[in-house]
């Protein structure tokens, strides 16, 4: 049985490091989702969710945490 790992970071430059972190750990793929930082104060949960979405069909994930 294979697992394949991946990590999705959502904010402003700042977690750069903890994707770099986590692919050094081994993680399969790491997904940057980037926002201008001017329109990441106006950014609502539901906008998040549906990134996600986007993304989850995108990369067929079965499991978000």
């Amino acid at each position: 049985l294979r697992v394949s790992w991946h990590v999705c970071v959502s904010h402003v430059n700042r977690f750069t490091d903890i994707l770099r972190h986590a692919l050094a750990l081994g993680v399969d793929k790491a997904i940057h989702v980037e926002v201008d930082a001017k329109q990441y104060e106006h950014v609502e949960p539901l906008h998040v969710a549906k990134i996600l979405q986007c993304i989850v069909k995108e990369e067929d994930i079965n499991l978000v945490m």
